[in-house]
């Protein structure tokens, strides 16, 4: 059984949506496609897992060093870290 990750959603409008991920360690996000194109912003520094088709990639996320991606990107975010860690992101509609 998997271990979910918290999130909330801070903003939802008609151009953007933003949501505050967090993660205790052995947590995810679950396997997701992206509708929209994003900017992640890290609030903490921390390693990721991502979880694609291709595998798993670790990702080193730096405290506030934001990164893009396109939409249509499916994947899941894994923490496997001792304390937690969270971002931002945010959904361009």
């Amino acid at each position: 059984m998997k271990n979910f990750a918290s999130s909330e959603m801070l903003i939802d409008n008609n151009r953007i949506r933003i949501i505050k991920w967090h993660f205790l360690p052995n947590e995810t996000t679950g396997k997701h496609e992206h509708e929209f194109d994003y900017v992640v912003v890290p609030t903490k520094t921390g390693e990721l897992s991502i979880i694609d088709d291709n595998g798993v990639t670790n990702f080193d996320m730096k405290l506030n060093e934001p990164y893009y991606r396109n939409k249509g990107i499916i994947h899941e975010i894994f923490y496997s870290g001792n304390d937690y860690m969270e971002f931002i992101e945010i959904e361009i509609k």
